[in-house]
């Protein structure tokens, strides 16, 4: 059985001595359907926030991870066994919790910003969607 490679579309290039990406901005042009007329590229919010959720746990868990190691190595070198284990992950959840409360309400407070900017226009403040 003979392996063949895999087929190669051609793509325009950007023209390099000049700069111009307009044959580039033509292949990747906003999607415009029926139920898009703004021209945006559609996106799953709910997939989108399902993933932010997700990348914020694994920073936590990762986070807490690192300082309980740097905690142990400090109590391995300096024979303080939990000490610095346990003020280290404190620190670290402490830290983590306060990181989430903050962004948590620099998006809120950008979300009432645009919510205030829609009614301001005469839209109804549902049509702005968080981000």
């Amino acid at each position: 059985m003979k392996l063949l490679p895999p087929k190669r579309t051609a793509r325009p290039a950007a023209d390099h001595q000049t700069g111009d990406s307009s044959a580039l901005s033509q292949t990747t042009s906003p999607v415009k359907s029926p139920g898009n007329s703004t021209g945006k590229s559609p996106g799953n919010s709910a997939a989108t926030d399902s993933n932010h959720g997700i990348g914020r746990g694994m920073e936590f868990a990762a986070m807490v991870l690192v300082f309980f190691g740097l905690g142990y190595a400090l109590d391995s070198w300096l024979d303080t066994k939990p000490v610095f284990m346990i003020v280290f992950v404190v620190l670290a959840i402490v830290g983590q919790f306060a990181s989430l409360y903050y962004g948590y309400d620099e998006r809120m407070k950008a979300h009432e910003q645009r919510r205030l900017e829609a009614t301001r226009k005469g839209r109804p403040a549902r049509e702005t969607k968080l981000r």
